[in-house]
């Protein structure tokens, strides 16, 4: 993995929360970015095992969402006040305060 070699029944761990966060391929990449060109999210899998719904999510991301955010209107967020779960295999706010502008 990278420049580390791991050795024959070694355990290995993936942190999810962690997942699609290379600072190596996106200097942003602590920001969540929908238009990011060829993101290979590693979370929906690969090969055989790539994720059935992974089709179904990219279109809600590209029209669902968007339309939701025009209905919703005007909004800001409060970075301040957003309290994130602290977890080492899901990454999300628990608190994310919204106010209609």
């Amino acid at each position: 993995m990278g420049d580390t070699t791991i050795p024959a029944g070694q355990q290995v761990a993936i942190l999810w929360g962690l997942v699609n966060r290379d600072v190596r391929r996106w200097p942003d990449a602590d920001k969540l970015r929908l238009d990011r060109p060829d993101p290979k999210p590693l979370s929906f899998g690969h090969g055989i095992h790539h994720c059935l719904g992974a089709s179904l999510a990219r279109l809600e991301l590209r029209v669902a969402i968007p339309a939701f955010l025009e209905a919703f209107g005007d909004y800001q967020l409060d970075p301040v006040a957003t309290a994130w779960k602290r977890s080492l295999s899901v990454c999300g706010p628990t608190v994310l305060p919204v106010t209609r502008t």
